[in-house]
């Protein structure tokens, strides 16, 4: 829930925060993370990008149990975001935005991915870049 519009306004460029759960990934640094998701994200948009070409990143690893769990307070539910945001090619996905299963859980993670998938794809086919 960072403010991103607000702190990164002024900076011109590319801002990526890493967050997410590490079973799997516990012996990797932080900058063997970046380098994969960077090297799969240029794959997708078929223009190579650097670490050097990112004007701020972030990192935000789930080392412990209590990390993993969205705890929410009564009346939170409704304000969870949806798969789309103010930046035209920026979707998000996970179990706490809103969804088509609407819980947070693996599946809604994988409905609301689909969807972050396809908007996506359908933002690369209107600039001609599919």
């Amino acid at each position: 829930m960072t403010p991103h519009l607000q702190n990164f306004s002024d900076i011109p460029g590319d801002v990526i925060d890493f967050v997410g759960q590490e079973p799997g990934f516990e012996s990797w640094s932080d900058d063997d993370i970046r380098d994969l998701a960077l090297e799969e994200l240029s794959k997708a948009l078929g223009s190579r990008i650097a670490f050097s070409d990112l004007s701020y990143c972030e990192f935000h690893r789930n080392r412990s149990d209590h990390e993993r769990l969205l705890l929410c307070e009564p009346g939170v539910q409704r304000l969870r975001p949806g798969a789309r945001t103010p930046f035209r090619n920026l979707f998000l996905a996970g179990d706490w935005i809103r969804n088509k299963v609407d819980l947070i859980c693996m599946e809604g993670a994988i409905a609301s991915g689909e969807e972050a998938a396809d908007l996506s794809l359908a933002y690369l086919q209107e600039k001609g870049q599919s």
